[in-house]
């Protein structure tokens, strides 16, 4: 065997493979290791981690030995080549050892005899079928992939907070969810053309762990164009030509969390990202300790020196403090006093990053002190994020403040504006703030 490869080409596929394939080991085992192996002129390399496999390939030249398949370690290979020059590399087979070279430069990898077979996956099982562009789906995975916060990677640890849920709504669009409990993000793809369903089959939902989703994003950036999908009950199978990706399906119970998408919302206001990104990284700045509670005050302003301004402030460590005004627009808003929240600045901020193509954020709430805050793009949907307010105990809480001392209102009705006298407050057992009416005048 002697081919000549691309050195780029090379490290494209180890680099997708490494998000799958133990890369730190230098050991030629069964899941720290890479089969090697040749198809109609292109260069298959292999690899899994037990529950989830992938395959890429990449173009050569030259002449291959008939059948020959290596299995050699991930991470020694792409030791051996970072460590040589831009350019073309020759590849050989030399007493079981594969054979680097460039110019003067010589580098040899020890093999073994590769184990063919990997698993079948979604390939042999009665599957939904979809088309999508590769640049879509690794966009939709990230939008809501960082509300996942667990790196939890054995699928017996694995809880609803640790998936990506990809699953079809009645627009035959694919939709993607995330929550982690105290948070919900929701993003939309168009299909190409409907799923194919067989006959008989329900429509599978495909819930993604954390680190398959990982290599779910890379293997898009790295394929690019379009990508089959097939799923199935026991995993997705994501192909672009000869280059494939098996997921298993985490299968539980998932919360029916979109309800918390669904019913009325009233307009907070909307802000410009750029400017709420800045101010969110200054408030947040007074957060020094990596764990321990991040808690970020927010007050809609209607009237007096700091109308139409948004004030954010913050406590940290060690009595550093923080407070940022930010200009918003109440055109649409449906608050008619001053409004006060709580909220994670660090929810904030990963909500705006998903965000990153809009310009204006609106900011909505439901009908009650309890119901999530939700940030989306003035004039679409298409994104976002639901953050419920942080709550406290009653001695340490108390509602938030106008000007004048009295509590903010925290459920508006869009229909009738109902006065701030003649308000129906709306508790939950959950949140025990004290509320109290405002003295008439």
């Amino acid at each position: 065997m002697k081919i000549e490869i691309e050195k780029n080409e090379i490290q494209r596929a180890l680099s997708i493979l490494s998000s799958v394939v133990d890369g730190t080991s230098t050991r030629v085992d069964d899941w720290g290791s890479v089969d090697m192996s040749f198809d109609g002129g292109v260069l298959c390399l292999a690899g899994t981690d037990g529950v989830m496999w992938l395959r890429v390939c990449l173009p050569y030249t030259g002449k291959e030995k008939a059948g020959a398949e290596y299995r050699v370690s991930l991470g020694v290979l792409s030791g051996v080549v970072g460590a040589l020059s831009p350019g073309a590399v020759t590849m050989r087979e030399q007493k079981a050892r594969l054979v680097l070279e460039q110019g003067s430069c010589r580098l040899t990898v020890p093999y073994m005899d590769a184990r063919p077979g990997l698993p079948g996956g979604a390939e042999t099982q009665q599957v939904i079928q979809i088309r999508v562009a590769a640049s879509a789906l690794a966009d939709g995975v990230k939008c809501v992939g960082n509300v996942m916060v667990s790196g939890k990677l054995s699928l017996n640890e694995v809880s609803y907070r640790d998936v990506v849920r990809l699953s079809f709504d009645e627009g035959n669009r694919l939709v993607y969810t995330a929550t982690d409990g105290h948070r919900l993000a929701m993003t939309y793809n168009n299909l190409f053309q409907p799923p194919t369903i067989p006959d008989g089959m329900d429509s599978v939902v495909l819930c993604v762990y954390r680190k398959a989703a990982l290599a779910l994003r890379k293997f898009c950036h790295t394929v690019g164009g379009e990508i089959e999908v097939r799923i199935s009950a026991q995993g997705g199978l994501f192909m672009s030509g000869r280059e494939k990706l098996y997921v298993p399906n985490v299968s539980f119970d998932y919360p029916n969390v979109t309800g918390l998408l669904q019913g009325p919302r009233y307009v907070l206001c909307t802000v410009k990202r750029g400017t709420l990104w800045r101010a969110i990284e200054q408030v947040g700045a007074v957060f020094t300790a990596e764990k321990g509670p991040r808690i970020m005050q927010c007050r809609i302003v209607l009237a007096g020196d700091d109308a139409n301004m948004c004030i954010l402030s913050a406590k940290g460590e060690y009595g550093a403090s923080a407070e940022v005004k930010i200009a918003i627009d109440q055109g649409d808003s449906d608050l008619t006093v001053d409004y006060g929240i709580e909220l994670n600045p660090t929810y904030v901020a990963q909500a705006l990053e998903s965000l990153e193509t809009a310009d204006i954020i609106v900011i909505e709430q439901g009908e009650t002190d309890t119901s999530p805050i939700y940030w989306h793009e003035l004039g679409s949907q298409n994104t976002q994020h639901a953050i419920m307010p942080i709550r406290r105990n009653r001695e340490t809480q108390g509602a938030a403040k106008r000007e004048d001392g009295q509590p903010t209102q925290t459920k508006r009705d869009k229909d009738q504006r109902t006065p701030i006298d003649n308000v129906d407050y709306v508790h939950s057992e959950r949140n025990v703030r004290a509320i109290e009416m405002p003295e008439e005048a």
